[in-house]
């Protein structure tokens, strides 16, 4: 069994795990048994949440704070097939934006089989978080990196409280073609060229980059409007850099990373719409209501597989992210999703429709489905599902 424990801490006037910020790297394991101990040494309630790791609610417990001087206990196995990266972070409603904004945030890697295909690869996990007005990348403000082979793997984590960044790398202005290999839920089945991503807050993506002509390659925020299409938008602004060495070999791209199965919409059990709403300013709702822990809102049966419809009647992006249970995006708007992966979180533009399709595996329990922009859920962007045996 894996044993670790994560303390959060006030540092100055900062919040910090195990006395860093962001915290520090979990690696783990497909297969392996864990015991995580989480230990609140704030002056305020605090919680553990293992972003995206498909965890029995009962381990996850967002619904559960934990007072200050006090401790926790997740003890879970890692599932197979989940290879990819995550993070963990603060869940305590109300205040998580604050605690986020803070540093409470680390990242989570998991290997496995898999995982062989890539090993010639520079592996790079580069965290995004916010750090007053700048975004840092695993707590630097625009490193530069230098890589070590032909070919660089990026696990880019979006673990700011409510900033979209639109990834892409430039050469010279200009911009380079990038492998997608994995999303939030891990590996997809082969590498789909792109030469952007869109990363709302929560989500992970990672990406191979040829890193054998020498130069300078930038990571880059590409402009991006978060009000739609016409919208006003970000202005672009560089990441991080790669400085290229003379000399590194071509490393192969792979043909193919693994199965992702087609889960078929006609055995689905329902459909359901669920909206978000409310003013934009200080009222944020699910389906009309804010957020009310002894409110069960939707209901759910193990072995069962739901649609979701999930409609965005504001202005503004909201990325939706669903607790426990991954689940594969099938359409925008009625157009087909090409890409088959799993998920757990996804931006839903302004005015848009995102229908994912939900399959309840793993152990039934109480969790929640909410809008990963902190301040959103902290004003009541969040329902809560009850998944019955």
């Amino acid at each position: 069994m894996l044993r670790g424990e994560l303390v959060a801490a006030p540092a100055g006037n900062t919040l910090q795990y195990n006395g860093t910020a962001p915290g520090p790297l979990v690696k783990l394991r497909e297969g392996d048994r864990v015991r995580l101990e989480f230990r609140n040494d704030l002056d305020a309630d605090s919680s553990l949440h293992l972003h995206g790791l498909p965890l029995a609610p009962a381990v996850d417990a967002p619904l559960t704070h934990l007072a200050p001087g006090t401790t926790s206990t997740q003890e879970f196995d890692v599932p197979e097939g989940v290879a990819g990266t995550y993070w963990y972070h603060p869940h305590a409603h109300g205040d998580v934006e604050r605690q986020l904004l803070a540093g409470l945030a680390g990242p989570i890697v998991v290997t496995g089989a898999t995982d062989e295909l890539l090993k010639a690869c520079d592996d790079r996990l580069l965290m995004f978080t916010r750090a007053g007005s700048e975004i840092s990348v695993n707590g630097v403000v625009r490193p530069v990196l230098t890589p070590t082979s032909g070919r660089t793997r990026l696990r880019l984590l979006n673990a700011t409280a409510g900033d979209h960044l639109l990834v892409g790398v430039l050469r010279d202005g200009n911009r380079t073609p990038l492998h997608l290999v994995a999303t939030d839920g891990g590996f997809v089945a082969e590498p789909v060229e792109l030469t952007e991503i869109l990363l709302a807050p929560g989500e992970r993506a990672e990406v191979l980059v040829d890193t054998t002509a020498a130069g300078r390659l930038e990571l880059t925020a590409l402009s991006y409007s978060v009000y739609g299409n016409g919208g006003e938008t970000s202005t672009g602004f560089r990441l991080a850099a790669l400085d290229v060495p003379q000399g590194l070999a071509a490393v192969a791209l792979p043909e193919r990373l693994r199965e992702v199965e087609a889960l078929d919409e006609a055995k689905a059990v329902r459909r359901r719409r669920i909206a978000f709403g409310g003013d934009g300013v200080e009222h944020f709702t699910l389906d009309g209501k804010t957020f009310d822990h002894h409110r069960v809102d939707l209901e759910a049966r193990l072995g069962t597989l739901e649609i979701w419809e999930v409609v965005n009647e504001h202005t503004t992006d909201h990325p939706f992210h669903l607790h426990s249970y991954s689940f594969q995006v099938l359409a925008l708007d009625g157009r087909p999703e090409p890409l088959r992966a799993w998920r757990d979180t996804v931006n839903v533009p302004p005015g848009s429709t995102v229908t994912i399709a939900v399959p309840f595996r793993g152990e039934a329990g109480r969790t929640v489905y909410h809008c990963h922009i902190a301040s959103h859920e902290d004003l009541g962007m969040m329902g809560v599902l009850e998944v019955s045996a």
